[in-house]
C-alpha cells in the first residue's frame, strides 16, 4: 500500500469543514471517508448504499474488486466509540463479521473476529471546529489501514471453523432479511415468497420464522454448491449452477431467493457467505466428512456446530432434535429383520422386486420405504448404509442398482428448509462415496411438503408459490396414490402443534377426507368419546404422524410402521382411543420403552442414573408396528421391553435386570427386536395398555393398601381467590397497601373507582360497597393477611377473608391458621404420569399442583386439627389440637409394627410413632421411583393406596427421610448453597430459559433476561417437575415482567438447592425400597 499522509490531510481538512459549518451529521462526512479510503489502493472500492444502511448493513461494504475484505461503521463526531461498541448494532456487526473498522471520523477501531485489535485517535477538535492533528497519527491510521486492507481471509479447512463462520453471517443475514422485509412494499419479492411458504407449507409461519428459513436456505444453499464446485471462482451467481441435479427444485428456489435477481440491500452479505466458502479447502471438508467411523454423522455434527453458533434456540423450533445414530441402527435393522422374517421379504431392505401396478401399465416397486418427518436424513442416510453392506451384484452394478431400485424407493417428507437442504447434501454425497456417479439426473426424492397438509393446487398462483406446490403435490401424490411398506424416523414432539389442518384433524377423529371412509378414532374408546377437556397430549405433532403413518399402511395393506416417539402414548390413560385403534389395525406391536424422562426420577431400579438417550427432557420410546397381508386377530399381538440405564457405560437394566451393554446407545447397536426377549402384554378395557401390568401387584393395591382419603377422617381442597385475585399478592405488605387504597376512606377512592383500579364488578351475592364496609368493620383485618401456597414452594399472601374469596374452603383450610400444622397435597385423578404430591404449613390455593381437579388439583388434607373449646369464642383461644387421621388404621399400623401411638408429633421410633411419623412414611412412598412405576396407572384413577405392613426398621427409616423431605419442601431446612446469581442488571423477569454449559451439558444457568442468570443448576433440578409445573421455570414464569426483590433471588436459589437436595432424599428412599421392598413380598 502507497504512503499516503497527503490523503489524511486532505481528508482532515473536509472533515474539519463541515465541522465549522456547524450543521454537520455522520453522512455528511461519508464521501471524504470514501475518498480516504479508496486512496490507498486502486483496486479497493468503498461502497455505501443508503437504503442498504436503513436495512442494517454497515456503512461501507470495502472490497478488492469484486471481493468484499471488511466493513466500515461510521458514527457521528461526537459519539464515544467505546459506549458505541456496546450497542446491540455493534455487538451484532462484530460477531459476524470478521474485518471490522469503527470510526467517528476522527477516532478509528478495528476488530478482527469480534476481537478488537487497536485504535487510533488522528485529531481533536477544539470548541470553534478546528482539528489538531495528534503526532504520528497519521502514520498509525495508515498502518491500522494496512492491516485492515490486507486482512485476506485465511483459507478453512477444518469443519467447526468453517461452521461457526458460516453461522455469523447467516445469523446476521437473518436480522437483515426481516428489516428488509418491513421496509418492502407489500407486493415485493419477499412478501410474495413469505406468503408462498405460508399458503403452501406453515399457515402459521411468523416473519421471524420466513426470515430464519430464508437465512438458513441460502447458507445451506450456497454449502451445497461449494461442495460441488470444483476449481476456483465460487461466487453467490454462480452457486444456482452449481447446486447438485439431484435437487432440482433447491436449484430453481435458490436462484430465485439468492441469483442475479438478489436485493441489493441484502446482497452485501450473502457476498460475504459465498466469500467464506471460497476461501475453503473444500476438498478437506469433505475429506474429513468421509473419513468419519460407522456410527458418527460428520454431516449432521455440521449442521449441529452450525445451529448451536447460529441460535441455540432454533433446535427446539417445531421439535426439531437429531436421531442419535444408535437409535437409528436400531430401527433400521428391526425394519430389515421383520421385513425378512414376518412379511416374506427375503432381501429385506434391499428388495428389488417389482409387482404389477393397479392403474398403471408400468410395475412398482413393492417395497417402498418413506420417512415422514425426514429432517437431515439421517433415517434413509443409515438405509443407504444398510443396503451398500449386503450388495452382493459386484461394484460395476451398483449405480444401476442406485438408480434403479433404490433412489425410486427411498422418499422423505420434510417441512424446513434447513434439514430438507443438509438432507439433499447428507445424501448426495454419501451415495458418490459409496460409487454412485453423480452426474446422472436421478433425483433424490426427498421432498419439501408437509406431511399432515393435503396437496395444494398450484394454477393460479405466482412462479415462487407454484414451485413449493409443484414440489408439495409430488409428495402429495405419493401420500394418496404410492404404496408404501414401510415409514420410520423420529416425527416431531410439540404438544403446542403446528399441524392443525382438517385433514389431519379429521383423521385422528375417525374420518377420512380423501377417500371419505370412516376410519379408526384416536377420539374414542369403545365406541365412546374420551371425554378428556383438554386434547393437548392427544394433538402432539407426533400423535398425528404416528396417525398418518397407521393410515398410509392401513392404505397398502400390509407394512411396518417404526418409529422412536415421546413414550406418553404406551400408558397414558388419555391415549386409550389412540391404542384400541393402533390395536386394531396392526397384528403385532414392539414396544421397546428406552424410558429417561427427566421429569419424573434419574435412577433405574437397580439404582442406575436413567438418562435420556435424546438431549431432551422427555421419555421415548421406540415402537415397531406390523400389519401382515391378512390381518388374522381382532386386536393386536403386543410385546414391551424396558430399557433403563445412561446413555454410556457397561451396564444398562433390560426388563428389571442388570445386563452388559455399554449403556443405552451400545445396547442398541448391538440389538435389535429379534435379540429381545419380550413380555407379553394383554390390552384390555378400559385403557388398552402397552405395558405389562402386574396383575398380582393389582391385586395387592386394591385389597391391601389403603386410600389416603381412607387414612386422613377429612379433608378437601385448596381455596379460590377468583374476584380478579384481589385478595391475594406477593407479599404481606403488598396485600395490605392494596387493601388500605380499597376499602378505607384515606384512599379517596369510590366504589366506582375501585371497580375501575382494580376490575371488579359486582355481582348476585358480592358487591364491592359491602365487601368494603365488612372490611372497614373489622378493626383486625390486618391479621387476616396471611401465608398461602400458591404453586410449589412459591409462598406469597392472602387476605384470609370470605368475603374477598371466591371460595374460603374455611371448613378445612382454618387449622392451618392455628400454625404448628402440616397438609398434604395430593391428585385424586392425573392425566399425565403421577408428581402430584407435596407438603405445606399454611393454607393453599387449589391450583397448587396443576390447574383442574381432573388433571390432580385439588385435595388437600390437614394432619392435626384445631376446634374450639365449647364457650371460647377468640380465635385460637381455647383450641385443641388433634390429629386428623383414622383410629382404626393407626391401631392396624401399632400393631404391625409393635409400637404405641402418641397424639401429636413424632414418636422415637423405637417404642413409639406419632402422627409426624405416618405423614413422612406417607410422603416417602408417594415420592418413590418404584412405587410410581408399579402403580402408575392406579395411580392416575383416585387417591393415592399406601401399604401398611412394613417392618419397623424399613417404617422407621421411610418415616425419617420421608420427615426429611416435608422439611424440605416447606422450607423448614437450610438447603445447600447453590445456583449463584452472579451477575448485576435490572433484576427483571423477562425470557425465563436453560442455557446448558458446553463442557458439561448435564449443568447450566437458568437466564431471566438476556444478562442475568443463576449458575451451575443441575439439569436434573431444572427439569424437575411437582404435578403439573415444572418447578423452577414455573416460579420465574410467574413473575414474568417483574422485577425481583433481593428476598426473591434469595428464595428461589433456596428453590434451586431444595430441588437439588431432595433428589439426593428420593435417591435414598428409592435405595431403601430396593433393599426392604413393601409389596412384592406383601
Amino acid at each position: 500500500m502507497k504512503t499516503n499522509t497527503s490523503a489524511i490531510s486532505i481528508y482532515l481538512r473536509a472533515v474539519e469543514k463541515a465541522l465549522k459549518r456547524g450543521d454537520a451529521t455522520e453522512h455528511t462526512y461519508r464521501p471524504a471517508l470514501k475518498r480516504l479510503l479508496e486512496s490507498f489502493c486502486s483496486a479497493i472500492v468503498a461502497t455505501n448504499e443508503p437504503r442498504r444502511i436503513q436495512c442494517g448493513s454497515p456503512d461501507f461494504v470495502v472490497s478488492r474488486g469484486q471481493i468484499p475484505i471488511g466493513y466500515v461503521e461510521a458514527k457521528d463526531v461526537k459519539i464515544d466509540l467505546v459506549t458505541a461498541e456496546k450497542s446491540d448494532q455493534l455487538t451484532r456487526y462484530r460477531e459476524s463479521l470478521g474485518n471490522l473498522i469503527l470510526t467517528n471520523y476522527l477516532d478509528f477501531r478495528l476488530y478482527r473476529d469480534g476481537e478488537f485489535v487497536r485504535s487510533v485517535s488522528l485529531a481533536s477538535v477544539s470548541r470553534n471546529g478546528s482539528l489538531s492533528l495528534v503526532t504520528g497519527a497519521a502514520r498509525e491510521l495508515q498502518a491500522m489501514l494496512q492491516v485492515f486492507f490486507d486482512a485476506w481471509m485465511p483459507t478453512i479447512s477444518a469443519p467447526q471453523d468453517l461452521a461457526e463462520r458460516m453461522a455469523r453471517a447467516a445469523r446476521l443475514l437473518r436480522d437483515i432479511v426481516g428489516d428488509v422485509f418491513e421496509a418492502e412494499d407489500e407486493a415485493g419479492d419477499l412478501h410474495e415468497q413469505y406468503g408462498a411458504f405460508r399458503q403452501i407449507l406453515i399457515a402459521e409461519l411468523s416473519v421471524a420464522e420466513f426470515a430464519d428459513m430464508y437465512a438458513q436456505t441460502i447458507a445451506y444453499g450456497l454449502f451445497a454448491a461449494r461442495c460441488n464446485h470444483a476449481g476456483p471462482g465460487f461466487t453467490r451467481e454462480r452457486a444456482g449452477h452449481d447446486l447438485p441435479r439431484t435437487n432440482p427444485f433447491l436449484r430453481k428456489l435458490f436462484n430465485s431467493i439468492a441469483g442475479p435477481d438478489l436485493d441489493e440491500r441484502v446482497t452485501w452479505i450473502v457476498d460475504e457467505l459465498a466469500e467464506v466458502l471460497a476461501k475453503t479447502d473444500i476438498a478437506k471438508i469433505l475429506a474429513r466428512f468421509g473419513k468419519a467411523k460407522r456410527g458418527e454423522d460428520a454431516v449432521v455434527h455440521f449442521y449441529e456446530t452450525f445451529l448451536a453458533a447460529y441460535d441455540p434456540d432454533v433446535r427446539e423450533l417445531r421439535g426439531v432434535y437429531y436421531t442419535p445414530e444408535a437409535v437409528v441402527q436400531f430401527i433400521v435393522e428391526s425394519v430389515d429383520y421383520v421385513l425378512k422374517t414376518e412379511l416374506d421379504i427375503p432381501d429385506g431392505l434391499a428388495d428389488s422386486a417389482k409387482l404389477p401396478a393397479v392403474g398403471s401399465k408400468e410395475p412398482q416397486h413393492r417395497l417402498t420405504v418413506l420417512d415422514p418427518a425426514t429432517g437431515t436424513g439421517t433415517f434413509l442416510y443409515s438405509i443407504i448404509d444398510k443396503v451398500r453392506e449386503t450388495f452382493t451384484s459386484g461394484e460395476g452394478a451398483w449405480s444401476a442398482y442406485v438408480a434403479e431400485h433404490l433412489l425410486p424407493r427411498l422418499i422423505g417428507f420434510e417441512l424446513l428448509m434447513a434439514p430438507y437442504a443438509v438432507a439433499h447434501i447428507k445424501l448426495a454425497l454419501k451415495l458418490q462415496s459409496s460409487g454412485y456417479d453423480l452426474t446422472r439426473d436421478e433425483r433424490l426424492r426427498v421432498y419439501l411438503t408437509n406431511t399432515l397438509d393435503e396437496p395444494h393446487v398450484g394454477a393460479g398462483l405466482p412462479l415462487f408459490a407454484r414451485w413449493l406446490a409443484e414440489e408439495a403435490n409430488v409428495a402429495g401424490d405419493i401420500k394418496k396414490t404410492s404404496p408404501v411398506m414401510v415409514i420410520l424416523g423420529n416425527p416431531p414432539y410439540s404438544g403446542n402443534s403446528q399441524h392443525s389442518g382438517a385433514w389431519v384433524r379429521g383423521l385422528m377423529r375417525g374420518k377420512d377426507a380423501l377417500s371419505n371412509k370412516i376410519v379408526g378414532n384416536y377420539f374414542s374408546c369403545d365406541g365412546e368419546p374420551l371425554g378428556e377437556r383438554q386434547a393437548r397430549w392427544l394433538n402432539d405433532d407426533y400423535v398425528k404422524f404416528i396417525r398418518f403413518a397407521q393410515w398410509k399402511i392401513e392404505t397398502t395393506g400390509h407394512g411396518v410402521l417404526a418409529f422412536i416417539t415421546n413414550r406418553n402414548y404406551i400408558d397414558n390413560i388419555t391415549f386409550r382411543g389412540m391404542r384400541q385403534a393402533l390395536t386394531r389395525a396392526f397384528d403385532k406391536i414392539y414396544v421397546l420403552d428406552l424410558h429417561g424422562d427427566a421429569l419424573g426420577g434419574d435412577t433405574t431400579f437397580s439404582g442406575l442414573m436413567d438418562e435420556n438417550v435424546f438431549d431432551i427432557t422427555k421419555g421415548v420410546a421406540i415402537t415397531v408396528f406390523v400389519r401382515s397381508k391378512v390381518i388374522r386377530r381382532r386386536t393386536s399381538n403386543v410385546v414391551y421391553a424396558s430399557l433403563r440405564g445412561p446413555r454410556d457405560g457397561n451396564r444398562v437394566e433390560l426388563n428389571g435386570k442388570i445386563v452388559k451393554g455399554n449403556g443405552k446407545d451400545g445396547w442398541l447397536r448391538a440389538n435389535s427386536i429379534g435379540t429381545i426377549k419380550w413380555q407379553k402384554v394383554m390390552p384390555e378395557a378400559p385403557y388398552y395398555l402397552f405395558k405389562p401390568e402386574n396383575d398380582a401387584l393389582r391385586q395387592i393395591y386394591r385389597k391391601t393398601f389403603v386410600g389416603v382419603d381412607e387414612l386422613f377422617i377429612f379433608g378437601s381442597s385448596g381455596f379460590l381467590a377468583g374476584y380478579k385475585e384481589v385478595a391475594v399478592d406477593y407479599s404481606e405488605a403488598a396485600v395490605v397497601e392494596k387493601f388500605r387504597r380499597l376499602a378505607f376512606p384515606e384512599a379517596r377512592l369510590s366504589s366506582e373507582d375501585v371497580k375501575a383500579e382494580f376490575g371488579l364488578a359486582d355481582r348476585d351475592n358480592w358487591t364491592v360497597a359491602e365487601a368494603r364496609a365488612k372490611l372497614r368493620g373489622d378493626p383486625n383485618w390486618q391479621d387476616s393477611v396471611v401465608p398461602y401456597l400458591a404453586r410449589p414452594f412459591d409462598l406469597r399472601a392472602v387476605l384470609y377473608k370470605d368475603e374477598f374469596l371466591i371460595r374460603s374452603v374455611r371448613r378445612v383450610q382454618r387449622h392451618m391458621l392455628y400454625g404448628d400444622n402440616l397438609a398434604l397435597l395430593v391428585s385424586r385423578q392425573t392425566i399425565a404420569p403421577f408428581r402430584h404430591v407435596f407438603a405445606s404449613r399454611s393454607v393453599a390455593t387449589f391450583n397448587v399442583l396443576d390447574n383442574a381437579g381432573r388433571h390432580g388439583a385439588g385435595p388437600f388434607f390437614p394432619l392435626y386439627t384445631h376446634f374450639e373449646v365449647k364457650g371460647e369464642k377468640a380465635l385460637g383461644l381455647g383450641a385443641k389440637k388433634e390429629h386428623n387421621l383414622s383410629v382404626e388404621i393407626i391401631n392396624d399400623l401399632a400393631t404391625n409394627l409393635a409400637l404405641t401411638f402418641v397424639a401429636t408429633g413424632p414418636g422415637d421410633l423405637r417404642k413409639t410413632f406419632g402422627p409426624e411419623d405416618i405423614f413422612g412414611y406417607v410422603y416417602a412412598l408417594l415420592h418413590a421411583s418404584a412405587f410410581r412405576a408399579d402403580f402408575g396407572v392406579q395411580l392416575k384413577t383416585g387417591f393415592p393406596r399406601i401399604p401398611l405392613a412394613p417392618g419397623v426398621k424399613t417404617f422407621a427409616m421411610l418415616c425419617r427421610l420421608g420427615t426429611a423431605l416435608v422439611n424440605l419442601h416447606t422450607l423448614q431446612t437450610t438447603p445447600s448453597d447453590v445456583a449463584p446469581f452472579p451477575k448485576s442488571g435490572d433484576d427483571v423477569v423477562r425470557k425465563v430459559e436453560f442455557t446448558p454449559h458446553a463442557s458439561d451439558p448435564n449443568t447450566g444457568r437458568i437466564m431471566i433476561n438476556k444478562d442475568q442468570y443463576f449458575e451451575d443448576v443441575p439439569l436434573t433440578v431444572w427439569a424437575y417437575q411437582i404435578g403439573r409445573y415444572q418447578v423452577c421455570h414455573q416460579w420465574l414464569k410467574e413473575r414474568i415482567d417483574r422485577k425481583l426483590s433481593y428476598d426473591e433471588i434469595v428464595a428461589f436459589r433456596r428453590v434451586v438447592g431444595v430441588l437439588s437436595d431432595s433428589l439426593a432424599v428420593i435417591a435414598k428412599i428409592d435405595k431403601e425400597l430396593l433393599l426392604r421392598p413393601l409389596w412384592t413380598n406383601s
